[in-house]
């Protein structure tokens, strides 16, 4: 199932929570440093035992998703796809 909207969209996020938890999550969304950390930290809360989160556009001119994900990978062990876009989380419990 594909949903989109935005993630600071009461309806939007009602949709997700209904539909979930999540196997995976792909995020392509907000860019800015506060979108990505809203999208990620919402991610987290929808994902399920041992899913994948998969942010796209890592190591690309959005500083804001570059940023935050190397905030985010000194708490969380996440794995960059090297000569790509990709960074993957996968829930381990």
């Amino acid at each position: 199932m594909q949903i989109t909207g935005l993630t600071n969209s009461q309806e939007t996020m009602q949709q997700i929570i209904n539909y979930g938890p999540y196997d995976l999550i792909y995020v392509d969304a907000a860019h800015t440093y506060d979108g990505i950390k809203n999208d990620t930290e919402f991610s987290m809360k929808c994902l399920a035992d041992n899913g994948l989160i998969i942010w796209d556009d890592y190591n690309s001119h959005w500083s804001g998703v570059n940023n935050y994900l190397n905030y985010l990978s000194n708490n969380v062990d996440l794995m960059y796809i090297t000569d790509n876009r990709y960074v993957i989380y996968e829930d381990n419990k």
